[in-house]
């Protein structure tokens, strides 16, 4: 997970600005959110050891909504679906 501050709440910019050119922020916040999402984060499911076939099976949905034209094929595997797309 990759926390941002958002600039426009930063006294200095150019990192918060540096880190958002990654496109790998999952939240860009006031200090003052972090806090709260950060508890929120490691409360999640997928953090506190939902069942491993629910979780996967929610991943490869959400996957195939996102990249419909690489949907696996009943006998094929999610790691070689990922190396066709």
């Amino acid at each position: 997970m990759a926390m941002v501050q958002d600039p426009m709440t930063a006294e200095y910019d150019r990192m918060p600005r540096s880190a958002l050119g990654t496109d790998l922020a999952d939240y860009v916040l006031a200090p003052e959110q972090m806090p709260e999402a950060l508890v929120k984060y490691v409360q999640h499911f997928y953090v506190n050891g939902a069942p491993r076939a629910e979780v996967a099976e929610k991943a490869l949905t959400n996957w195939t909504r996102s990249w419909p034209c690489c949907a696996p094929g009943p006998n094929t595997t999610f790691a070689a679906t990922a190396r066709r797309c």
